[in-house]
């Protein structure tokens, strides 16, 4: 998986990209940085590639957060995640690129439905009915695609946490998938020296990414932000979805 100067740049602004809507949203970066580094490294290979990023950005925003974490109706999710993040790594090994391409595609139109449907209602959902699977499935898609986001927002949406206690719940979970992932991939050998190299790279930007996320959110509103990450995600799907 060699990269030439001028693609690690590119890689490194997709990065920088990828953790500015993770710090400025809570989420989203997985979708986004694989989505545009797959036409440079193809979807497997930027799956891979992702993982150790994500869990260093993940580590330093639970760090400034970790406070505001706590264990009570969320702790079934964690069951669903262990499970979950062998089978999407599974999924990532076994499928072919193009029926990757595809999954990667629609998982970005159901991000983008779920962002634009009206909001759920205020009423708490019973987290042993659903917390389960929502971890479950939140995990397959992070072992798949590093980017387990979408099933942990709908499910913590309906919790009534605070901000800052959502920011940190989606954190713990984020950290939780990543490093089931790395391990996965460790043992699979698929987290080569090189990948390894890229990812040290990219945690960098993705780290200082997030950063000037959290810049940017006191300065945009957030229902502008959100139009701007749900347009380039609908933009990544219509990409992967047709034929190329």
């Amino acid at each position: 998986m060699g990269v030439s100067a001028e693609q690690l740049l590119l890689i490194c602004l997709i990065m920088t990209g990828a953790g500015a809507v993770q710090g400025a949203v809570g989420f989203g970066s997985g979708l986004l940085a694989v989505g545009l580094m797959s036409p440079i490294l193809g979807v497997r290979q930027a799956s891979i590639a992702f993982c150790l990023p994500a869990l260093i950005m993940c580590v330093s925003m639970l760090l400034r957060l970790r406070e505001h974490f706590r264990w009570r109706r969320v702790a079934p999710v964690a069951i669903g995640l262990l499970a979950g993040v062998p089978m999407g790594v599974w999924f990532l090994v076994r499928a072919q690129p193009r029926i990757l391409e595809v999954c990667l595609g629609i998982l970005m139109v159901l991000t983008v439905a779920y962002n634009l449907a009206p909001r759920l209602a205020r009423r708490r959902w019973h987290p042993y009915y659903v917390g389960i699977p929502c971890g479950l499935l939140s995990g397959a898609l992070s072992g798949a695609f590093s980017t387990g986001g979408p099933p942990l927002v709908a499910y913590l949406s309906t919790q009534q946490f605070d901000r800052m206690r959502f920011a940190a719940t989606l954190q713990v979970f984020f950290v939780t998938n990543a490093t089931l992932r790395l391990v996965e991939l460790t043992r699979r050998g698929l987290l080569t020296a090189e990948t390894v190299r890229l990812g040290l790279v990219g945690a960098a930007a993705l780290v200082g990414g997030s950063f000037l996320g959290m810049f940017l959110l006191k300065r945009l509103s957030d229902r502008l932000f959100r139009r701007i990450v749900l347009g380039m995600l609908l933009l990544l799907a219509v990409w992967y979805l047709l034929p190329h």
